[in-house]
């Protein structure tokens, strides 16, 4: 029986001759103390951790963050938006929240709604201590993102040297593959990244590498070209092909529609007649593709 069934069944029991207002008010404090009962005492609230804990994330808070990983274990885990407190953490770019998220044993590899690990979040962010520490706590560098790039891909493309230069540093095969076979320097390459490409080549990355289209570094640079919104060359693409071509990259090595590097500075030459040039296709130095 319901509190209010009880209070109503309680009232009807007595004549209205027998009732006093005195006994009203008796009633009454009866009914609410029933209803209180009923909703609050016999459900005690629990407390819950996790806002507390989202805030001392976002605000370095290290202290309080070591104290409510300690008292509620598995809030190393704890998500929200898809992301988890070790990718906030590495997004948020401070070192000690990130040691403090790790060393409560949170997952180093877990993946956010993107597919990047916390290790991703920290290159976007282009923090190399953030890198250094998770490399050493055993942060996978082959994990692919959503967009299948790997986190040397991912510096490679958007020039971040010393990033670069910590994954190198830790062992990171700089021919490492994905999905579609290419490398951190074809990445490189297309994303116009000089400084990337001396960095990578300095490490041994392979010149001609070719990707599941047959294309080297080198194709994938002259193709940019192909693309009636793309801006003519520059001096950062002089500087490019001047680079492949000093490493070995080979002009006529053709591609999976019998496309060269020369094939397409001759394509393209109006647009890119400097690297044209420097690929032989006005003194005739560059043979044509087989």
């Amino acid at each position: 029986m319901t509190p209010f069934r009880e209070t109503k069944k309680l009232a009807q029991a007595m004549p209205r001759s027998e009732f006093p207002q005195d006994h009203c008010v008796k009633v009454s404090a009866i009914a609410v103390c029933i209803i209180l009962t009923h909703f609050s005492g016999c459900r005690p609230k629990i407390y819950d951790p996790s806002s507390e804990v989202w805030t001392a994330v976002t605000t370095n808070d290290t202290s309080s963050l070591a104290r409510l990983l300690k008292e509620y274990p598995g809030m190393e885990t704890f998500e929200r938006g898809g992301e988890t407190i070790l990718h906030e953490a590495a997004l948020n770019q401070d070192l000690k929240t990130v040691e403090v998220i790790v060393r409560a044993e949170a997952d180093i590899n877990a993946v956010n709604r993107y597919q990047e690990t916390p290790l991703q979040c920290a290159i976007q962010r282009n923090r190399p201590d953030v890198v250094e520490f998770l490399l050493a706590e055993s942060a996978d560098w082959r994990l692919e993102d959503h967009l299948g790039q790997t986190p040397l891909m991912n510096a490679s493309s958007h020039g971040f040297i010393e990033v670069m230069k910590v994954l190198i540093d830790h062992g990171v095969d700089v021919d490492h593959r994905v999905g579609n076979r290419q490398t951190a320097l074809h990445q490189a390459a297309n994303s116009r990244q000089a400084e990337a490409i001396d960095t990578l080549l300095a490490a041994g990355a392979q010149v001609d590498i070719l990707d599941n289209r047959l294309r080297t570094p080198l194709c994938i640079l002259m193709d940019r070209f192909s693309d009636v919104k793309a801006a003519g060359e520059d001096d950062i693409d002089v500087r490019i092909v001047k680079t492949l071509l000093a490493a070995g990259a080979d002009p006529n090595k053709a591609n999976l529609v019998e496309e060269s590097p020369a094939s397409l500075a001759r394509k393209y030459q109006d647009v890119a007649p400097r690297c044209a040039e420097l690929l032989g296709v006005k003194t005739g130095r560059a043979a044509a593709p087989k």
